[in-house]
């Protein structure tokens, strides 16, 4: 049941990624998180 969590969580987390990117938010995101948290960046 755990792994079925954890494999679920994966799955959404991809998606929304993927949505994101199409949508060109990404690029927002970017922006927005350079003087803030650049060290995420390389993770999205």
């Amino acid at each position: 049941m755990f792994l079925i969590l954890i494999y679920t969580t994966v799955l959404i987390i991809v998606f929304i990624k993927i949505v994101i990117e199409h949508f060109g938010f990404n690029a927002i995101w970017i922006n927005e998180s350079k003087d803030s948290e650049p060290a995420i960046l390389p993770l999205l």
